[in-house]
């Protein structure tokens, strides 16, 4: 009982003044750095799908398959 009692008087364990965590490594200090690029500077591939995307609703692409127009041509030319 009295070495229970010097115990709990003495107090819990200190808090430890020194580095809590371990450093980061060389893979995970790119894989931050690549993250924080396509934060600010988006996505490539996102990028130019949504260009395509846009071009696409704003009819770019219609009447643009030269080899869908030249089998027409051909078929409208023989009629």
């Amino acid at each position: 009982m009295g070495q229970a009692q010097a115990l709990y008087n003495k107090g819990g364990p200190q808090y430890y003044p020194g580095q809590q965590v371990a450093d980061l490594n060389g893979i995970q200090n790119q894989y931050l750095s690549n993250a924080a690029s396509l934060g600010a500077n988006g996505n490539p591939a996102l990028n130019a799908a949504t260009s395509y995307d846009a071009n696409a609703a704003n009819g770019a692409y219609l009447n643009s398959n030269p080899y869908l127009d030249a089998t027409f041509n051909q078929a409208a030319n023989a009629v």
